[in-house]
């Protein structure tokens, strides 16, 4: 019998029975997919259509044939769930909700991709009617998958003109760092931001920092939310305390009283809430957010965080579904998630991190994010530095924006940590 993860990975799967579907809708679904069946499924897929060139549908019976001498699997039960989801997706047409959710999809990749290279000037004045003509059939077709279906009520309307102007406009959640503001611009739903950082470093406060930041930009309708499961509720409880206030201990302590109003009011003004658990799981994440209706969720550490049947797994395998998790998570509850993750042995004492630097970086979970900076430190550092990170732009997929500057979409920035406050200041760019 299947499971509910593989009912929803079956929909997905009908979608990629032809070579046409697979050409244009694999990259999405590969990030929407979380069971193990369906992955297996479209890796297997990619080499089929590869190696047989004059093939543009699935056969299933012939597919699963060769697929069994391509990827013989051990375990029968594993085996026949994905024969079984091929011999189903092969006869069985998608749901309406997946077709609409995939043009959405494309719809948005067009918008960005268009007010990315409209900012950057790339765009020829002969092509720009193109351009915008192909995102009215998008719009268009994505209408028809509302129309056609029996639920009208997550029908929306969708006006190219007022996308773009808010893409290139650029609202969202900004960042602390103006350096951050400048390069990876402002945060919004569906996000995910990736941290990779040096042990003893500051992640924990570089989180802090930032979400003390946007969760008064959130106002009091928004929610954000940290959950931690590294020290106790009183040390990061502190820290945000200090970070909102931007307090040191010393003056908390020579003034509790008056520190403990102007946390009050800022508690009821501003919602960041934070849950520790050191037996954090996904299914708890998840409950949590979407019973709270939190639109920003930061996961301190991601590596330690439970994944639900995950007891089998090799780490490497692990680590690419919790991945696929986070994904899911920020997309199908339109929220933007912040994960904190430590970065491997090869970072040791370097300023600049890399890809290659992060925890589990041969795994999938670096390519789930649309962000990644890593913070690096001295290990002896100059007179006067001793509190300076480094933060590099690994990754960035977000579009360019007007505030956003396009030589520093990668950029690398040095900045100092207070320890009093737990704030991060920018220093300096380096060229």
């Amino acid at each position: 019998m299947m499971d509910n993860d593989v009912i929803t990975d079956l929909n997905f799967i009908k979608l990629l029975m032809t070579r046409d579907g697979f050409k244009s809708d694999a990259h999405y679904v590969e990030r929407f997919v979380v069971s193990k069946p369906a992955h297996n499924i479209i890796r297997l897929l990619k080499k089929y259509y590869k190696s047989h060139p004059s093939k543009d549908h699935i056969d299933p019976q012939v597919f699963n044939t060769w697929a069994r001498t391509m990827d013989p699997i051990k375990d029968i039960n594993d085996l026949t769930l994905r024969e079984t989801m091929v011999l189903e997706a092969a006869n069985v047409a998608a749901d309406e909700s997946v077709t609409r959710r995939l043009a959405e999809l494309h719809l948005a990749r067009e918008l960005e991709t268009l007010a990315e290279d409209m900012v950057l000037g790339v765009v020829p004045e002969n092509k720009v009617d193109d351009r915008v003509d192909k995102i009215i059939s998008l719009s268009r077709s994505l209408q028809d998958c509302g129309e056609k279906g029996e639920d009208k009520s997550s029908l929306v309307e969708i006006d190219a003109d007022n996308i773009l102007d808010r893409l290139l406009v650029g609202d969202g959640l900004e960042w602390r760092l103006e350096s951050l503001n400048k390069s990876v611009g402002p945060v919004h739903p569906t996000d995910v931001v990736l941290i990779t950082k040096q042990p003893e470093t500051g992640g924990t406060s570089f989180l802090v920092s930032e979400f003390t930041y946007m969760a008064e930009q959130l106002g009091s309708d928004g929610k954000a939310i940290i959950f931690h499961n590294e020290e106790g509720a009183d040390k990061i409880g502190s820290r945000i305390i200090q970070s909102a206030l931007n307090i040191s201990s010393t003056e908390w302590l020579a003034d509790p009283q008056r520190v403990a109003s102007e946390w009050d009011k800022w508690k009821s003004a501003y919602n960041l809430h934070l849950y520790v658990d050191a037996d954090l799981t996904t299914d708890i994440i998840e409950k949590v957010t979407v019973e709270g209706e939190y639109s920003l969720v930061g996961i301190n550490v991601i590596e330690k965080v439970g994944l639900t049947a995950s007891s089998k797994m090799e780490e490497v395998e692990r680590l690419a579904n919790l991945g696929k998790w986070v994904r899911h998570l920020a997309t199908s509850k339109n929220v933007a998630v912040f994960l904190i993750t430590q970065a491997g042995a090869s970072a040791d004492d370097k300023r600049w991190l890399s890809q290659a630097d992060v925890y589990g970086s041969k795994t999938k979970m670096p390519s789930e994010s649309d962000i990644m900076l890593g913070i690096g430190r001295d290990h002896l550092p100059a007179p006067g530095q001793e509190n300076y990170r480094y933060i590099k732009v690994i990754r960035n997929k977000k579009p360019i924006t007007h505030r956003m500057q396009p030589e520093l979409k990668y950029g690398a920035f040095i900045t100092e940590m207070n320890l009093g406050t737990g704030r991060y200041r920018d220093v300096a760019t380096n060229s």
